[in-house]
């Protein structure tokens, strides 16, 4: 449940800084699969390039920790299909 009393974190960015309350903050990382981002995964096997997902992993693991150390929630969402529409 937030707290109202809780003082909120001014986080540096841009164009302008984010203000929050981490009791009412959570990081959220979408399809953040092997499929989209691995060597022999999905996009690769398909042909697209994603040698450069490397840096991306790195800053998401980043992101994770120090949302973690602050208490935040980290949530994952997956990409997923439905067997009948496939």
């Amino acid at each position: 449940m937030p707290q109202d009393d809780q003082p909120a974190r001014v986080l540096p960015a841009r164009p302008e800084a984010l203000r929050m309350k981490l009791g009412e903050t959570a990081l959220v990382v979408v399809y953040m699969q092997n499929a989209y981002a691995s060597l022999g995964g999905y996009l690769d096997l398909a042909g697209f390039d994603v040698s450069s997902t490397g840096p991306v992993i790195a800053n998401i693991k980043r992101a994770c920790a120090a949302a973690r150390a602050a208490g935040m929630p980290v949530i994952f969402f997956q990409n997923g299909w439905d067997p009948a529409y496939v």
